[in-house]
C-alpha cells in the first residue's frame, strides 16, 4: 500500500490513479483532473484545511484578546476625553474672562486716549494763547500814545489853568491831585474790574481816583474797544485830549493789563525804556512780530515805543531796571538776547516804592 500524495488516502502500490481523488499517480502533481465528462474537479488538501482551521483559531484568539484590550483602552480613552473636555471648558472660561478684561482694558485705553486728546487740545490752546498773549504784550502793553503839537499846547494851557491838577513841568500829576475817571462804553463787569483794580496805584500816595459818569468833568476816560489794543496817554498828557475822546483803551481787562495801563496814567514809562535797562534786543524778531498783521507798526513806532530809552529830563530820578515790574512786558529770551523778562501781574516792591516816592503823602 502507498499513500496518495494528494488526498493522503491509502491506495494499492500498483495503482496508477487514486480511487479517492482521481489523481494520476505517475509523479506529476496536479490539483485539477479533467474527467471524461470534461468537468473540472478542485482538490483541497487536508493539510491546507487543517492549517486554515488553525489560523482561524489563532485569529479568533487575537480578536478576543484585541477586543478585550480595545475595550480597556476605550475606557481609558473616554476618561482622557472627559479630562480633556474639562480642560477645554476651563480654558474656554479663562478665554471668556480674558476677553472681558481685554474689553475693559480697551475701554480704559479709549478713555485715556480721549483724555490725552483733550489734554493735548488744551495744551495746544494754551500754547496758542501764550503766543497770542506774547504778541499782545508786545503790541498792546508797550503802547504809549503821543500827543500831537496841537494837543501838547492844549495840555500846557490846562496845566497852567489848574495848578493843583498837574505839575508845571514833566508829565506827573500834582501832589494831592484828584483824578476824575469816566468810562466810554464797556460792560458793567469791565467797569467794576477797573474800579477794583486801578486804585491799587494810589495806596500810600497823595493821589486819589474818583469815578464819575460825566465825561465833561473827567480827566481820564477809559474805553474798551477790543480792536484797538491796550494803550494809554502818559500822565498829564491826558489833559490835552477832547472831553469826549478816550485817554486809555483796554482791549483786555485782565488785572495785569489794567495795572500796566494805569501805571502810564500815573506817569510811569515802559520799564523796557528805563535808562538803566540793559537789553540786547533781537531787533529782527521784534520787527517781524510787529511790522506784520495784526500790529502793522512802522519802524518809527517800534523805535519810539520800545527801543528808545527815556531821558533823565523826562522821568527825573527813577529806579533801577525791574524785570518783575508790572510796567515791564513779559518777553521770552528769544526777544531779549537771552535775558528773559517775566514781568509781573501785581505791583512789585519797586513799583510801590517808586510811585510813593513820586507822589508822597502830605
Amino acid at each position: 500500500m502507498k499513500t496518495c500524495p494528494y488526498c493522503k488516502e491509502q491506495v494499492q502500490d500498483e495503482a496508477v490513479k487514486c480511487r479517492y481523488c482521481q489523481s494520476v499517480l505517475d509523479g506529476q502533481q496536479s490539483s485539477v483532473l479533467i474527467n471524461r465528462d470534461r468537468h473540472v474537479v478542485y482538490v483541497v488538501d487536508n493539510d491546507l484545511v487543517r492549517f486554515g482551521k488553525f489560523s482561524l483559531s489563532v485569529l479568533a484568539v487575537f480578536l478576543v484578546v484585541g477586543a478585550t484590550l480595545y475595550g480597556y483602552n476605550l475606557e481609558k480613552s473616554v476618561e482622557k476625553v472627559v479630562a480633556i473636555q474639562k480642560d477645554i471648558d476651563v480654558a474656554s472660561n479663562a478665554l471668556k474672562t480674558s476677553q472681558l478684561e481685554l474689553q475693559k482694558a480697551q475701554s480704559t485705553v479709549n478713555a485715556l486716549r480721549t483724555e490725552v486728546e483733550i489734554v493735548l487740545a488744551n495744551a495746544k490752546t494754551i500754547l496758542q494763547e501764550i503766543d497770542k498773549q506774547g504778541k499782545m504784550a508786545v503790541a498792546g502793553a508797550a503802547f504809549v500814545m503821543s500827543l500831537s503839537k496841537k494837543q501838547q499846547d492844549v495840555a500846557i494851557q490846562v496845566k497852567s489853568a489848574e495848578p493843583d491838577k498837574a505839575r508845571s513841568s514833566g508829565k506827573y500829576w500834582a501832589a494831592g491831585a484828584i483824578i476824575r475817571i469816566a468810562f466810554i462804553g464797556g460792560t458793567a463787569e469791565q467797569r467794576k474790574m477797573v474800579e477794583r483794580t486801578a486804585p491799587e496805584w494810589t495806596k500810600n500816595t497823595s493821589l486819589s481816583f474818583v469815578f464819575t459818569s460825566s465825561l465833561e468833568e473827567s480827566d481820564v476816560r477809559v474805553a474798551f474797544d477790543p480792536h484797538r489794543g491796550s494803550w494809554s496817554y502818559l500822565g498829564t498828557d491826558a489833559l490835552g485830549l477832547p472831553k469826549m475822546a478816550p485817554t486809555i483803551n483796554l482791549a483786555w481787562t485782565k488785572k495785569n493789563y489794567i495795572l500796566h495801563e494805569f501805571g502810564h496814567v500815573m506817569g510811569l514809562i515802559e520799564e523796557l525804556q528805563n535808562p538803566d535797562a540793559d537789553i540786547q534786543w533781537n531787533v529782527d524778531l521784534l520787527r517781524s512780530s510787529l511790522t506784520g498783521p495784526p500790529n502793522n507798526w512802522s519802524e518809527e513806532m517800534i523805535q519810539a515805543r520800545i527801543l528808545r530809552k527815556a531821558t533823565r529830563e523826562e522821568i527825573g530820578e527813577y529806579r533801577k531796571f525791574d524785570r518783575y515790574s508790572v510796567m515791564a512786558m513779559s518777553l521770552p529770551a528769544s526777544y531779549t538776547g537771552g535775558q528773559e523778562i517775566p514781568a509781573g501781574t501785581e505791583l512789585s516792591a519797586s513799583d510801590k516804592e517808586l510811585i510813593s516816592r513820586i507822589y508822597p503823602r502830605k
